[in-house]
């Protein structure tokens, strides 16, 4: 069984960051399967998707309704945020080689 894996940035243009998303091909034997991996949702509501062993971003926004000023900087987590861990997180299990954090990078974030 082998992988072809490609990030897909998606550009909305204008003041949006561009969507990401995992693009997988696996191949075993003469059977070919495509992945189209990706998260869901708005910063201020969290995030879905549908690998069970990679946890997706939560809600990292505060509601302008919530109780009390905020304490610190809020970490704004996203699609860019998600991949970037599934990928370091498949360099630390062997999946991916270390090149393909700095592919990444080179993927275009708006």
């Amino acid at each position: 069984m082998s992988y072809d894996i490609a990030v897909i940035s998606f550009s909305p243009g204008g003041l949006f960051k561009a969507h990401w998303a995992l693009y997988a091909i696996e191949t075993n034997g003469n059977s070919t399967e495509n992945w189209l991996i990706h998260v869901e949702g708005e910063p201020s509501s969290g995030f879905t998707h549908d690998i069970k062993n990679i946890p997706a971003p939560g809600k990292s926004l505060r509601s302008a309704s919530s109780a009390g000023r905020p304490q610190g900087r809020v970490r704004l987590e996203n699609c860019q945020t998600w991949l970037t861990q599934v990928v370091e997180g498949s360099i630390q299990q062997n999946y991916l080689p270390p090149e393909a954090l700095t592919a990444l990078h080179q993927v275009p974030m708006n």
